[in-house]
């Protein structure tokens, strides 16, 4: 018995690290495709489509700076928000290891919030800026989002077997 359940343990751990694999190998396809001037695979862009909330979104298949830019944006953001809920447990508990032991622990809750403040900052982009890419949204942007929240999920369900 103990058996199956560690390689079970084994293999979706191997899931869960294989999402993040996939998360950073969307971005740096996207990457790839600005830098050389080439579409992304097509996959990329039906997953991007696919990872959408209750209205439904035409997103734009592209591979552009504009995309990236906003790929960038999305993981800073993600970043930024892991680095302050940091700050703020160290602050509050002034323990740098419990603080990042609390931090870890909860990483649905930071790209959640990272999903809820990279819309808003692109609508006040599109509000506050005369460009024309600022009215585009990306389906590869949404893969790179996607890819990120998938694997955050797993992490989370592996996390609290």
């Amino acid at each position: 018995m103990k058996m199956n359940l560690f390689n079970f343990e084994f293999f979706f751990g191997l899931m869960v690290g294989l999402s993040f694999l996939l998360t950073f190998y969307i971005y740096f396809r996207l990457l790839y495709g600005v830098i050389r001037k080439r579409e992304v695979p097509q996959w990329i862009y039906k997953f991007g489509q696919a990872f959408q909330g209750r209205v439904h979104i035409e997103y734009e298949n592209a591979t552009n700076s504009a995309a990236l830019r906003d790929a960038n944006l999305f993981l800073f953001l993600w970043l930024l928000v892991n680095v302050l809920t940091f700050v703020f447990l160290y602050h509050k508990n002034g323990d740098a290891h419990a603080a990042l032991y609390q931090c870890m622990k909860m990483p649905f809750a930071t790209i959640i919030v990272a999903l809820i403040v990279h819309p808003i900052l692109l609508l006040l982009r599109m509000q506050f800026s005369s460009s024309e890419d600022a009215y585009h949204i990306y389906s590869t942007t949404n893969a790179v989002r996607g890819a990120a929240f998938f694997s955050v999920f797993l992490l989370a369900l592996y996390a609290n077997m």
